[in-house]
C-alpha cells in the first residue's frame, strides 16, 4: 500500500507571488497573485519507490488527491468585447497531483547509497479556478469565472515551481532515510555469492529428481498428402526431463530496494537440458511408434528473491539483518532453440513435418513448464531453510 508523507511536507506551503499575462485571439488577461499558500500536501502518499542498487538509480512516485492554492489577486483583461476586472481572494484546486521523481545514487556519508538531488515531474488532473469579487460579483462573476478557468493551467504553472521544489526536497529526505537501512557492505560481489550459493544448493535438491518425470501428452494433427488430408493423433508417454541439476546463473545479479525489502534478481538457465519420450501416432487404425528426444538450449528463467531488512542488535551495535528470505517470483523468460530427434517413422516419413512441428511447437512448452515447476519447488525448499543473517 501507499505510505503517507505528511511529516515530510510543509502544509500549508508558502508560494512566492507571481504575475500572469496571457493573450489569444479572444482573451487577454493580466494579473498579479500574492499572499499565497498551497494546502493539501499533508495528504501526499508515496505510492512507489524503487532503488536500483546495481544501476545506481532511484524511481519514486507520489500522489496527492487534491491541492488548493489560495491567496489574493488583482486582475484585468478582455474577453472578446467584454472587459474583465477584479480583486480580492481566490482559490485554485487541482486534483490527482502526481509527481514522478528520479535520482542517481551516490556513496553517502556513512558509506551506503545516498541521493544528493531529486528531479521530479508534476502532472495534475482537473484544475478549477475561482476569484471572489470578479466583475463585482453576481451573474457576471459566474460568467467571468467560467472564462478564467481557461487560463487556470497558466496560473498553476506559476505555482508548480514552488510545489515541485518542496516535493523534490522532501522526497530526497524520505529516500535517504529509507536508504540508510540498506547494508553498507551489500556489494555486487556479495549479492552474486548469495544467489550462486542458493542455486548450488538448489542443484543438489534437483539431483534427487533428475531425470524428472514429464506428464503424458496427446495432440491431434492433420497433414496434406497429395490429394488426401491425413488426420490422426500423436501421443508422448514415459517422458523424462534430464539436466535440471545443471541449473546456473546466466546474467548479472540486480539488486533493488523497495518498501523495506532488498530484492535480488537474476536470469538462470541450464548447461544441458533435454527431454525424452516414447511416442506413437494413430491414423487409419494404426501408425508408427518410436523414441523422441528434444534438446533445448537457452531456456531462461527469471528469479526474484526478497530479503526483508530488519534491525538486529549485535554486540551492542545495530546491524542490518536480512530475512527471512522468500521466493518473490520465478518466471519463464525464454524457451530458446530446440532440436528434435524422432526415430521409428519408417515408411511413415511423410508424417515427419507434421510430427516435428507438433513436438517442437507444443511439447517444448510442456518441457519448459515442467522445468519451471521443478525448480520452483526446489528453490522454495532451499529458501525456507535459509536463516536470517546479518550484514555489518
Amino acid at each position: 500500500g501507499s505510505v503517507s508523507l505528511d511529516r515530510y511536507l510543509q502544509d500549508p506551503l508558502p508560494v512566492a507571488e507571481f504575475n500572469v499575462s496571457t493573450r489569444s485571439s479572444l482573451v487577454t488577461v493580466r494579473g498579479r497573485f500574492w499572499d499565497l499558500q498551497l494546502h493539501g500536501l499533508s495528504a501526499t502518499r508515496l505510492e512507489r519507490a524503487t532503488a536500483n542498487l546495481t544501476g545506481q538509480t532511484v524511481e519514486v512516485a507520489t500522489r496527492t488527491d487534491l491541492v488548493s492554492l489560495q491567496g489574493q489577486y488583482v486582475l484585468n483583461g478582455d474577453f472578446a468585447f467584454v472587459a474583465i476586472r477584479g480583486n480580492g481572494s481566490f482559490w485554485m484546486n487541482a486534483t490527482d497531483a502526481v509527481a514522478s521523481a528520479s535520482a542517481e545514487l551516490e556513496r553517502g556519508p556513512n558509506g551506503g547509497p545516498w541521493v544528493r538531488a531529486v528531479s521530479a515531474k508534476l502532472e495534475v488532473g482537473d484544475i478549477q479556478l475561482h476569484m471572489d469579487n470578479l466583475m463585482g460579483g453576481g451573474r457576471w462573476s459566474k460568467f467571468s469565472n467560467s472564462l478564467l478557468n481557461q487560463i487556470s493551467g497558466t496560473v498553476f504553472k506559476q505555482a508548480e515551481q514552488s510545489l515541485r521544489g518542496e516535493i523534490e526536497e522532501n522526497l530526497r529526505r524520505r529516500v535517504n532515510e529509507e536508504l540508510s537501512r540498506v547494508p553498507v557492505d551489500l556489494t555486487a560481489a556479495r549479492s552474486e555469492r548469495l544467489v550462486d550459493a542458493l542455486l548450488e544448493s538448489t542443484a543438489e535438491q534437483l539431483r534427487r529428481v533428475d531425470p524428472y518425470a514429464l506428464p503424458d501428452q496427446a495432440r491431434a494433427f492433420d497433414q496434406d498428402l497429395l490429394l488426401l488430408r491425413v488426420q490422426g493423433e500423436m501421443r508422448l508417454q514415459d517422458g523424462l526431463l534430464h539436466g535440471l541439476s545443471t541449473i546456473r546463473r546466466t546474467g548479472d545479479v540486480l539488486a533493488f530496494y523497495q518498501n523495506g525489502t532488498l530484492l535480488l534478481e537474476a536470469d538462470v538457465g541450464f548447461a544441458n537440458l533435454t527431454g525424452s519420450w516414447r511416442w506413437w501416432a494413430q491414423l487409419l487404425g494404426g501408425g508408427p511408434s518410436g523414441d523422441a528426444s528434444l534438446g533445448v538450449q537457452g531456456l531462461s528463467l527469471h528469479l526474484r528473491l526478497a530479503l526483508p531488512i530488519q534491525e538486529a542488535e549485535a554486540e551492542g551495535a545495530t546491524a542490518a539483518a536480512l530475512g527471512p528470505a522468500r521466493l518473490e517470483a520465478l518466471e519463464l523468460r525464454n524457451v530458446g532453440q530446440v532440436w528434435l530427434d524422432l526415430g521409428g517413422l519408417g515408411t511413415f516419413d511423410f508424417l515427419l513435418e507434421a510430427l516435428v512441428n507438433l513436438v517442437t511447437n507444443v511439447f517444448k512448452w510442456s518441457l519448459a513448464e515442467a522445468a519451471l515447476e521443478a525448480v520452483a519447488e526446489a528453490l522454495s525448499k532451499e529458501i525456507a531453510a535459509l536463516p536470517p543473517f546479518e550484514l555489518r
